[in-house]
């Protein structure tokens, strides 16, 4: 349900090869265009008399904490955060984010060790409200099948799609100038052998 509503809220779309292919042709112009834009700005910049900026990063256990789990979504790779929104405003108390993830893993852990009948799935996604890490905040999702074992939340369906392929999920962007549609980059993974 909440699937369908999400499609239906941000015309929810994946990107097949074919549009990665593209999307990456494109980018790798757009990054020789600023990349040499960027060179010739530091010069500009330099005389200009603007501050430079500094950043500094720190840990963060609260924010680690909030992934850690025992029981059901206890872990993935590939992370990715998407604002609902499209903006990247950290001060929105009202905030609501899309976290996507590519292999995950969901079943049990007791004292630090997943259980033997864990299962692994090629994505998942989890919504998460406002700005504090609060597990209350967050929701973690994954499909299930007939048998209610755990399956990837996204599968693909398109027509080259065979079976036991699946997606990895890269990042992604609501367009404004498509009615608030979320894009999602989603890579076709297909298997040339067995576990490969």
């Amino acid at each position: 349900m909440i699937r369908t509503h999400f499609k239906k809220l941000f015309g929810f779309r994946l990107w097949t090869e074919q549009k990665i292919s593209n999307a990456l042709l494109g980018y790798s112009l757009i990054f020789l265009f600023f990349g040499t834009y960027s060179i010739v700005a530091q010069d500009i910049q330099s005389n200009s008399g603007l501050k430079e900026l500094h950043f500094d990063s720190a840990p963060a256990p609260e924010w680690t904490a909030l992934m850690e789990r025992s029981s059901g979504w206890f872990g993935a790779d590939g992370i990715f955060s998407i604002p609902l929104d499209g903006k990247e405003n950290q001060l929105d108390s009202l905030k609501n984010t899309l976290f996507i993830f590519s292999d995950t893993f969901i079943g049990e852990v007791y004292n630090n060790v997943p259980s033997a009948d864990m299962v692994m799935v090629n994505n998942s996604i989890a919504w998460f409200d406002g700005l504090n890490p609060r597990k209350t905040q967050i929701q973690f999702e994954f499909n299930t099948d007939s048998n209610d074992r755990p399956i990837s939340y996204f599968i693909p369906s398109n027509v080259n799609a065979l079976p036991n392929e699946y997606y990895w999920l890269g990042d992604g962007f609501v367009n404004h100038k498509k009615n608030g549609a979320l894009y999602l980059f989603a890579y076709h993974v297909h298997k040339t052998g067995e576990n490969v």
